[in-house]
């Protein structure tokens, strides 16, 4: 009877540890960002936001977020600099230039204090011409350091494609532009008409 005992815990602990392995490795590849033109490779344990583009670890308070904006990401980049994020709190800790999808980019790592206390921000700025990309993973300053090192390799992660995805795909909404009312753009989880 105790081996059946063990034979059941042995089972039950193999297939627990297929299921994790198994949703683990759904990420270790680049997935579009639903909403987005973005594909980026996802930290372990991150999965699929609910309120905005991006992804989320509830556990650690963790989240990367993706935001497409009309313009020059050149402009972009050049106007983040530490005196205008010093004016919305936010102290730069380094940046350093990148290339993403063939593209100057910009990854910054600040710190921001919030109601919930001091956060690590890693923001990339990327895009071309006509679109910027600012993609920015958020994580508590007492968190692991793996955890902001899996940041910052998911958002290095980053490129994109041309087609425009269909406005609606991930929002929890739908709403029917009318002849009057048409469909503007969309920003993060945001519709303009």
């Amino acid at each position: 009877m105790p081996n059946t005992k063990l034979t059941a815990f042995i089972s039950a602990l193999i297939a627990t540890a297929f299921v994790h392995c198994s949703a683990v490795s759904a990420f270790t590849q680049a997935v579009r960002v639903p909403g987005t033109k973005v594909n980026l490779t996802p930290p372990a344990g991150f999965g699929p936001a609910q309120q905005y583009p991006g992804f989320e670890q509830e556990a650690g308070q963790a989240s990367i977020m993706v935001t497409e904006l009309p313009g020059a990401a050149e402009e972009m980049i050049r106007v983040m600099t530490p005196q205008a994020l010093a004016s919305r709190g936010m102290t730069v800790l380094s940046t350093r230039q990148a290339v993403i999808s063939g593209n100057p980019a910009r990854l910054l790592n600040v710190r921001q204090r919030t109601a919930n206390g001091d956060m690590l921000k890693w923001m990339l700025i990327a895009g071309d011409r006509t679109m910027t990309i600012m993609i920015v993973g958020t994580f508590p300053e007492d968190s692991p350091l793996s955890t902001g090192t899996a940041i910052q390799q998911s958002l290095l992660s980053t490129s994109w494609g041309s087609a425009a995805p269909n406005a609606f795909e991930g929002l929890p909404f739908r709403i029917t532009p009318t002849s009057k009312l048409k469909l503007a753009r969309r920003v993060s989880n945001m519709l303009t008409l």
